[in-house]
């Protein structure tokens, strides 16, 4: 609210304004927030820039990662080195059979013109029986038994690190038969006597 108020002179007339100090200091006062209001109104604001901020790392974390079209390919990548993994497998299994038929079609039985087997002789006989040579073969076979074994888990070794997988999980997944699974068990090592 503003007054006014002239001031006659002789010659002249002056007009004095002046505004109301006390009502519109209770209009101002009824205008601005108290105390509590505004302590509410900073917490809100604190609020949403937290979550703002939440937002925010949500979203650097969703930007990094794969896409649905990142991740088909890195699928079918895979699933391309498992198959090809297998094939060589499969053809390694193929070469092993291969070479125990072909051993065996080396090593016929003894037989005669009409079929059968040839009896062996007494000499023959002893000879296989002898428990020296008996310990001697089965060392024989034993040795031959441990390096297969040894090539056979370095081989699954190199591949569960092209897999980037652990040894006990390529041999599920390649459905590897070990001698653990089917409860083989390598003989103690005979001590041989050396004849004198």
């Amino acid at each position: 609210q503003v007054f006014t108020k002239d001031f006659v002179g002789k010659k002249t007339t002056k007009t004095l304004y002046w505004a109301n100090q006390d009502s519109k200091s209770k209009e101002v006062m009824r205008i601005l927030a108290n105390p509590e209001d505004i302590q509410s109104a900073q917490k809100e604001v604190e609020r949403l820039q937290n979550e703002y901020s939440g937002l925010q790392k949500d979203l650097s974390l969703l930007s990094k990662e794969m896409g649905n079209h990142e991740l088909t390919t890195m699928v079918e990548t895979e699933e391309q080195c498992v198959s090809s993994l297998q094939t060589q497998v499969q053809a390694i299994r193929d070469r092993i059979k291969a070479k125990q038929e072909g051993q065996q079609l080396k090593r016929p039985p003894l037989t005669n013109r009409f079929g059968f087997q040839k009896p062996k002789s007494a000499a023959q006989l002893a000879r296989e029986q002898c428990p020296h040579r008996m310990k001697i073969r089965i060392n024989a076979m034993r040795d031959e038994w441990k390096k297969r074994k040894e090539k056979c888990a370095d081989f699954i070794d190199q591949l569960a690190d092209g897999m980037e997988k652990k040894p006990k999980d390529v041999i599920k997944l390649l459905d590897i038969d070990t001698d653990e699974s089917e409860g083989a068990i390598m003989p103690a090592k005979y001590v041989i006597d050396v004849k004198k």
